[in-house]
């Protein structure tokens, strides 16, 4: 149970920095435009994700900010852990699926390409991949719920 309440520590803290994934989503965006060639970040639907991304982010930095004093006042990992996990796995998929969304195909470019453009696909599509796991290291969803709903609630086990 330890071992497994300070993997959520880390969990929660930033495993991915997603302050900065949403830096650079709003990076590329700029960038980029659509198949008739406008700017991207034009596109009324991309600004209300880019901006929804980036408020989430914001959330998960207080949590992990949270986490990180109670750690370093030598407290033991509680179910702050837990909600920060919660919390911190869905956005990096929808951090991850968007930023591969903006791309051809999704992003489901053959790892070999050596375009420029390919390897910051790379990087994406490897996000996407570990944040699946992420979602069941530290105890699976269901399990940081129970924890959240006794410990935190204060609901009975059931």
């Amino acid at each position: 149970m330890g071992t497994l309440a300070f993997e959520r520590v880390a969990i929660a803290t930033g495993r991915v920095n997603t302050s900065r994934a949403v830096d650079d989503i709003i990076a590329n965006v700029r960038r980029m435009t659509d198949p008739a060639g406008n700017p991207l970040g034009a596109d009324p639907h991309v600004r209300q994700k880019v901006a929804d991304l980036w408020a989430r982010a914001l959330v998960h930095y207080t949590i992990s900010q949270r986490v990180i004093s109670g750690a370093a006042a030598g407290e033991p990992p509680g179910p702050v852990a837990s909600i920060g996990k919660l919390y911190f796995c869905p956005l990096v998929d929808d951090l991850a699926d968007f930023r591969l969304s903006l791309g051809p195909l999704a992003g489901q470019f053959g790892l070999d390409d050596t375009a420029p453009e390919a390897v910051g696909t790379r990087r994406w599509l490897r996000l996407a991949n570990q944040a699946r796991g992420t979602a069941i290291a530290g105890g699976s969803t269901f399990i940081q719920r129970n924890i959240v709903a006794e410990r935190v609630l204060g609901m009975p086990k059931g």
